[in-house]
């Protein structure tokens, strides 16, 4: 799959020098940007750290194609093991098929390294979106689409699995310039080898008072055959010596050593195919004020139709999963709320809230020791985060600056945190 992947981004280099003679237009976007963050982990180790990103952005448009291509690094101050790169490449596509129906297709391909004890982290992702839109009549139009992602990790074969999705959604605009939208999806993950820990009974061995019980029988049995001689008569016993003093008491003998730990459990690896199907319900309020701000109001449910054993592995490492966008184990409701506008000095200025009520049924809820808290119960979250940003344009130059503060409460005393996190950065345009 690896070298498939890499492959087709060479293609995709390779035809890129031809699409630009006849493209429509072009845009090449180098960009820096910086982060701080108060808890790069985001779990009760709060480790803070500061990076910068720089990165090139090319985009390009041929007849109904767009083709892109960004490549970047993540550069940290501290903890420099956490460095890595990635470039990621792929096209859209577009096709009116009538007056009221439009195809869609996207492919993309995104290739991340890390070095050294990360490396596990590294992988090939390519995935694949295909949709229809049709609009039904003046008001409401609907669209379905599927998507297909394979996350290939080229150094830890567990963490390999699939992802598919299936949506189907219904949107109507009024005039009032509000707009409300209907979400009907299935993901469904399959992990084709992930690895899980299985304890293994000892094997069973003969007790000290046993062996002494067949060591005694063997003798016995022994004896039977063989039976000692008649003892002869000795010599009468002489008369008895006076008694001599008793001896002084002997010092005290050394405690005994305090016994030894009880062995752990035996484990062995073992592979499993694990799968996860998880419907959803998205419904989304988003309301214009004039033609520059506009609210939005969202709700999502998902539902995990499996409990989630097998998967601590996966579960514990939640950060690495982020970075891949991989944030999809827990089932609950999200709620978001944002305001965004550009009726100020033409800055856009937007504001994100989200609070989200995360349950983990089949992962126990563990101390800092990492033994199950009592009474014993499955993991649950409720993580809140609001984010502002800034964004300015000037002519092809652009900058933005963005605060953020997360905050996770979790009967899981290692996921109990909070942190917050300001990034900042400038693109310019050719």
């Amino acid at each position: 799959m690896a070298g498939r992947a890499r492959l087709s981004l060479c293609l995709l280099l390779t035809i890129y020098p031809t699409l630009a003679a006849a493209a429509n237009k072009i845009s090449i976007a180098p960009y820096l940007d910086f982060n701080y963050s108060g808890n790069i982990f985001w779990d009760s180790t709060a480790v803070s750290d500061s990076t910068f990103s720089p990165g090139l952005e090319l985009n390009l448009d041929v007849r109904q194609f767009n083709f892109f291509l960004n490549a970047d690094g993540k550069i940290y101050r501290s903890n420099d093991d956490l460095n890595n790169s990635s470039i990621f490449g792929g096209f859209n596509f577009f096709k009116v098929l009538s007056s009221r129906s439009t195809f869609f297709l996207s492919t993309d391909l995104n290739l991340t390294q890390f070095k050294g004890d990360m490396s596990y982290l590294n992988t090939a992702i390519p995935s694949l979106a295909v949709g229809l839109k049709h609009v039904f009549f003046a008001p409401l139009y609907g669209r379905i689409g599927f998507s297909l992602r394979h996350s290939n990790y080229l150094e830890e074969d567990s963490f390999d699995r699939l992802r598919l999705a299936a949506f189907c959604e219904l949107s109507a605009f009024f005039k009032t310039q509000t707009t409300l939208r209907l979400t009907l999806g299935m993901n469904y993950l399959f992990f084709p080898h992930i690895i899980t820990e299985i304890p293994v009974a000892a094997s069973a061995s003969i007790k000290v008072e046993e062996a002494a019980a067949t060591t005694a029988a063997i003798e016995s049995h022994n004896l039977l055959g063989n039976p000692h001689p008649p003892t002869p008569p000795g010599p009468p016993n002489p008369p008895n010596p006076p008694t001599p003093p008793a001896p002084p008491n002997p010092p005290n003998p050394p405690d005994p050593p305090e016994p030894e730990p009880d062995p752990e459990p035996a484990t062995i690896s073992t592979p499993l195919k694990l799968e996860l199907p998880q419907p959803f319900v998205v419904f989304r309020v988003a309301q214009g004020i004039g033609y520059q701000s506009g609210l939005i109001a969202e709700i999502q449910i998902r539902k995990n139709r499996k409990r989630l054993q097998n998967f601590d592995a996966l579960i514990i490492d939640e950060w690495a999963l982020q970075q891949m966008d991989e944030d999809f184990f827990w089932q609950g409701t999200r709620l978001s709320f944002a305001f965004k506008t550009e009726a100020v000095l033409k800055m856009e200025i937007a504001i994100d809230f989200s609070y989200f009520l995360k349950q983990y049924d089949g992962i126990d809820a563990l101390d800092l020791d990492g033994a199950p808290i009592l009474p014993q119960a499955f993991r649950k979250d409720r993580l809140s985060q609001v984010t502002m940003k800034f964004a300015k344009s000037f002519a092809n130059f652009g900058i933005y600056l963005t605060g953020s503060y997360r905050k996770n409460i979790s009967n899981d005393l290692y996921f109990r945190y909070g942190f917050y996190t300001i990034s900042a950065g400038l693109d310019y345009e050719i």
